[in-house]
């Protein structure tokens, strides 16, 4: 068996506490991803953050 030929060459390196990655864990658990890449590729490409503004309710 040869080698396999990768057509995404770039990685990233993601570090967490042990809580963080039990939280991570079980979230892509949830999601139905099989794997830690494909729950991150799916998060970050097509993901949301959200930030609100509340100073104008004071």
């Amino acid at each position: 068996m040869g080698q396999k030929r990768r057509t995404r060459v770039n990685r990233f390196e993601l570090r967490t506490k042990d809580e963080e990655a039990d939280k991570l864990r079980r979230r892509i658990t949830l999601s139905g991803k099989k794997t830690f890449q494909a729950y991150a590729l799916k998060m970050l490409l097509e993901g949301k953050i959200e930030t609100y503004d509340y100073s104008e309710l004071r």
